[in-house]
């Protein structure tokens, strides 16, 4: 599954969506968040601190309660590397290898360590940043952050994510 141009915002943002759904939708609006039906399908929650991007990660979207966002109901459990340089022992991506990920197989040629104890965060010094993820299911899937932007008070992130296809 290949979304190209998604829009994230920082949880205060109005115009941009915090959240994002992989399999029925591909953003949920702010005003949705207090009546949750889908937080199962919910794969991936972006944080901001602020509007300058000095420290922003994705989390677990089982999680999102721990950074004053309102808790989601029936989420699962995501684990990112939100920073890849800092695993040693993981597959540091390229644009070639992000561009080269057609079907699921292709996700076999990384190395990824997820452990649900890191806690990482980026700020916007570096574009592209490409963040693996896996799914409570098991799906691996890959974010890369293409642009930081701020128009008109409201700061989102435009990002590709690449992520196997539910069955």
């Amino acid at each position: 599954l290949f979304l190209k141009d998604v829009p994230l915002g920082v949880f205060e943002a109005s115009s941009y969506s915090s959240y994002f759904v992989s399999r029925r939708k591909q953003a949920i609006p702010a005003e949705a968040l207090d009546t949750l039906t889908f937080g199962k399908e919910l794969d991936i929650v972006f944080f901001s601190q602020d509007e300058t991007f000095g420290y922003s990660r994705f989390l677990s979207p089982d999680r999102a309660e721990n950074l004053l966002m309102p808790a989601i109901p029936k989420a699962q459990r995501t684990t990112f590397i939100n920073l890849l340089e800092g695993c040693a022992a993981c597959t540091q991506l390229t644009d070639a290898q992000f561009d080269a990920i057609k079907s699921s197989k292709d996700f076999s040629s990384f190395v990824f360590k997820f452990s649900d104890g890191v806690i990482e965060g980026f700020d916007k010094q570096r574009t592209p940043r490409y963040v693996p993820f896996r799914t409570a299911d098991g799906r691996l899937g890959i974010i890369k952050i293409k642009s930081f932007n701020t128009s008109g008070g409201n700061s989102y992130i435009t990002t590709d994510i690449k992520v196997y296809r539910k069955p």
